[in-house]
């Protein structure tokens, strides 16, 4: 019954993790969002060239209209290798435990089922 136990554990603490994960990229999202300079769209219409080398540097900027954001602009980046990056940086410290294997505890459907 030991086994039982580990991998239940192991299944919770999966679960917690990707709850982590997906509360830490929430969080990220939601600082960069504070972050992110807003600039109104006249201002940002006279001053195109100079905004497009602050993007081109690498600061995101938000475009305002009557004070509501309408446009993001970010600098071209590869989301796909960005998440490659950000998944091998986690590689690290992830545990990954055996959800396939049963864990040994009786299971009756019908007592079950909700």
């Amino acid at each position: 019954m030991r086994t039982a136990n580990f991998k239940l554990t192991q299944l919770t603490m999966d679960r917690d993790c990707r709850i982590f994960i997906y509360m830490y990229m929430n969080f990220v999202h939601f600082i960069r969002e504070r972050l992110m300079r807003k600039i109104n769209a006249t201002e940002f219409r006279n001053h195109l060239s100079g905004y497009l080398r602050e993007v081109q540097k690498g600061t995101p900027l938000q475009i305002t209209s009557h004070g509501r954001v309408v446009a993001r602009l970010v600098p071209e980046g590869d989301e796909g290798e960005e998440a490659r990056k950000s998944l091998l940086g986690m590689r690290a410290s992830a545990q990954i435990g055996d959800v396939i294997s049963p864990i040994g505890q009786a299971w009756e459907a019908e007592r079950d089922r909700v």
